[in-house]
């Protein structure tokens, strides 16, 4: 995304999963952990320390089966403390309808 590139250098970069519940976001989170670093954070250290050195979190900051509007207004218990949430690009899983209602149901 044009805009978030704009606005955040580089180096404070983060991304990770966010989604509805039973949407494979856990499985995107090992995903994203295992093919995606940001060099940049690497490199100049300048990250903060509570944030992922490789720019990949476990989660939005906002948690991550939580709405986006909860985005600057809520802090997740688990990644969220001391995470600019400006910073925090969330890649979201969805699936179809059908099967999301489906595998809601087995649960």
């Amino acid at each position: 995304c044009q805009a978030y590139r704009d606005a955040v250098d580089p180096e404070f970069r983060l991304i990770g999963p966010a989604g509805l519940f039973n949407s494979a976001t856990n499985l995107l989170a090992q995903l994203l952990r295992m093919n995606c670093i940001n060099n940049a954070r690497l490199k100049t250290k300048k990250y903060r320390p509570r944030d992922a050195p490789s720019g990949v979190k476990i989660q939005a900051p906002w948690g991550k089966h939580n709405p986006v509007f909860w985005r600057l207004h809520h802090e997740a218990k688990v990644g969220g403390a001391g995470t600019k949430q400006e910073d925090f690009l969330p890649i979201v899983m969805i699936k179809d309808p059908l099967t999301w209602m489906a595998s809601m149901c087995r649960h």
